[in-house]
């Protein structure tokens, strides 16, 4: 018996070898027929940030191997052509290919680490994407914007910039509603800066375009940055995005059962565990060094400076005494 388990086992991974030597026939075979089109050095970057992030969540290497195949079979379809597809244009196909690829690796990866990526938030996370909006508004200088409605979201903006700062800096109770407060607040900031990242970032040539050594470097950082967030970004539109009605549940009593299911993820992912006032000093003083410099020498573009703010402080939280699960 154990020996025919072991013979489909063999069978099976036969089976996905052989698929996946035809999807790189197929590949080489499209990128030799094209003429124009080759796939840029920045979806490498990109897709490096996003399989570094994968490893950190699921710790095993053999995990990312199976993610990494199982998304590269999955990325074929992007070759099947559209319904609206009048002519097959082989270039077009080619250009989205990675970007399928990189896709399903993250949609693979959020559904393995679901609770791992539902459950990494805390008030001295929220903190210090407060501190990075309040940046983001400066730099932007949309502090002195006449648009009423940009005033008003502004003047919502400071009430939750409050709120965090009240819950950061007091050992107030975390409640069911102000994590869910905080929770979605979390998610709509990161929404935001998600989409200026990607359009800044999209703003850059290729990197394969660029000459100067250090711009290259700056660009390939700035990819590699938005591969390590993505999985994030992509869990906090769906958690924001949820609360819209959808074709079949417009109001209606799915509707509120799956907002009332969204709304226990939110508090569910937020921690209970209050920030200790002294790293929240550290946050602050920390974060607003790093982008005050940045804001008055412009070293980095701010999608840089903010992204890196996100990914380096955990690691300095790890040389301060003391519980961290609010930030880590």
């Amino acid at each position: 018996m154990a020996k025919k388990t072991n013979n489909n086992r063999l069978y099976f991974i036969l089976l996905i070898l052989i698929s996946l030597a035809a999807g790189i026939a197929y590949a080489v075979f499209s990128l030799r027929s094209s003429q124009n089109t080759t796939i840029s050095i920045s979806c490498f970057a990109l897709l490096a940030g996003v399989i570094y992030e994968h490893k950190k969540l699921c710790t095993k290497w053999a995990t990312v191997i199976y993610t990494v195949l199982g998304a590269f079979a999955l990325s074929f379809s992007a070759f099947l052509p559209g319904k609206r597809e009048h002519s097959y244009i082989l270039d077009t196909h080619i250009v989205m290919w990675p970007y399928f690829f990189i896709g399903f690796v993250i949609l693979i990866s959020l559904v393995i680490n679901n609770e791992k990526t539902i459950a990494r938030l805390g008030e001295g996370i929220t903190l210090l994407q407060s501190i990075a909006l309040i940046y983001w508004i400066i730099d932007y200088d949309i502090e002195h914007t006449s648009n009423l409605l940009l005033l008003i979201l502004l003047s919502i903006g400071v009430i939750y910039v409050l709120y965090t700062l009240y819950h950061a800096f007091t050992y107030s109770i975390l409640s069911r509603t102000s994590r869910l407060h905080l929770s979605i607040w979390s998610s709509v900031i990161m929404m935001i800066l998600a989409a200026d990242n990607i359009y800044s970032i999209y703003q850059n040539p290729p990197i394969e375009a660029v000459t100067d050594g250090y711009e290259k470097l700056n660009v390939g950082l700035q990819y590699f940055l938005l591969g390590t967030c993505s999985i994030y970004i992509a869990q906090n539109v769906l958690m924001i995005l949820g609360f819209l009605p959808g074709k079949g549940t417009f109001f209606n009593a799915q509707y509120f059962k799956d907002v009332r299911e969204l709304k226990n993820n939110h508090v569910n992912r937020y921690s209970k565990h209050q920030v200790h006032i002294f790293h929240s000093v550290v946050a602050v003083l920390f974060a607003s060094a790093i982008f005050s410099v940045n804001f008055h020498y412009h070293f980095f573009p701010k999608n840089i400076a903010i992204w890196t703010v996100f990914l380096a402080f955990p690691l300095i939280m790890r040389l301060l005494p003391g519980r961290k699960d609010a930030f880590c």
